[in-house]
């Protein structure tokens, strides 16, 4: 069952990577909005 092999994902790694929640067209919005940040401020988070 999916739900078992997430509860294990997470036990073990402490963090799951759940795919296809958001549609591609979106994803690449946020990473368009992502490259456009001023990296050189210092609150900038990588």
């Amino acid at each position: 069952m999916i739900f078992e092999e997430q509860s294990e994902q997470i036990s073990k790694n402490g963090y799951i990577i759940i795919n296809d929640i958001f549609p591609i067209a979106e994803v690449e919005k946020i990473i368009s909005i992502i490259n456009q940040a001023d990296s050189s401020k210092p609150v900038f988070r990588k």
